[in-house]
């Protein structure tokens, strides 16, 4: 008799509760439901990372025709985690959502970059390729320092109504800079003694300002190759070349100076990356 009247009054707690708090009770959960839920569809990936290093190398197989055809390689960094090809560390987000859009259904990727994203290009090498690995190499291009601060880039898969594969689009804060860019001539240079091209400073920007507006540059895949599109920018830009030193490149060397070229329209620019 105890346990019935217990069963009783927890029966009747239970009824009282659903009926003044209804939203406690079991139903099933859709997409759709979840999405009135958390207010948006879709996949946001938030990736923090320290930074990534690591040693490159391209191989040509067949060589240059107008000479030995044997195989070659361009090789980025030296093996060393600090003079390697490397990627600062940061904070990457990326927003992932499908769309049917009628009979064209695309995967929309947004890639928001670090805020203080660096690229460096470690020493570049050129070198022959045979079966050991890569011999006699010689360095062509010093450690450059690249500074993209504020790209963002969109990406669609499937079918691509933004126009392009690859989307490039944000303000770059202060512009695109290329540190301590450093072209080195090996027919002349020896051991301690480099000849050729060095910028202690590169900046590209928007004409008269300081940052540089990216406005929706394309990259597609065409039967050609890769096509680069900056066809649908409005916006001139600026070429800012400081500490210019042509010959030889020790600290000590004399400088021609800076130089500068301004208002470049790059409105009608494409260009066509492909094998031979």
């Amino acid at each position: 008799m105890f346990k019935l009247r217990k069963l009783i009054i927890a029966s009747m707690l239970f009824s009282g509760l659903t009926s003044a708090f209804p939203v406690f009770a079991m139903q099933a959960l859709n997409d759709e439901t979840l999405s009135d839920t958390t207010g948006q569809d879709g996949i946001t990936l938030t990736l923090d990372n320290s930074g990534t290093s690591g040693k490159v190398i391209w191989t040509d197989n067949d060589g240059w025709s107008g000479l030995s055809q044997t195989a070659g390689a361009v090789i980025f960094g030296d093996g060393t985690p600090s003079t390697n090809f490397r990627i600062s560390g940061g904070k990457t987000v990326i927003t992932m959502d499908a769309d049917g859009n009628g009979s064209n259904a695309f995967l929309n990727i947004n890639i928001d970059m670090p805020d203080n994203l660096k690229i460096n290009t470690g020493n570049i090498y050129v070198a022959g390729k045979d079966s050991t690995g890569v011999i006699n190499q010689k360095k062509i291009l010093g450690d450059t320092e690249i500074e993209l601060s504020g790209l963002n880039l969109n990406a669609q898969l499937g079918n691509a109504p933004q126009g392009n594969l690859l989307n490039f689009s944000g303000v770059i804060n202060n512009g695109i800079r290329l540190n301590n860019f450093t072209l080195i001539d090996g027919s002349t240079s020896s051991t301690g003694n480099d000849y050729g091209i060095a910028i202690d400073q590169i900046i590209l920007r928007d004409h008269g300002a300081n940052d540089l507006t990216l406005d929706n540059i394309g990259i597609s895949v065409t039967s050609n190759g890769l096509l680069i599109d900056t066809s649908r920018t409005n916006n001139k830009v600026d070429f800012l070349l400081s500490n210019v030193k042509v010959g030889g490149l020790s600290s000590s060397a004399p400088t021609i100076g800076g130089i500068s070229v301004l208002g470049v329209n790059l409105n009608s620019l494409s260009m066509t990356i492909s094998g031979h």
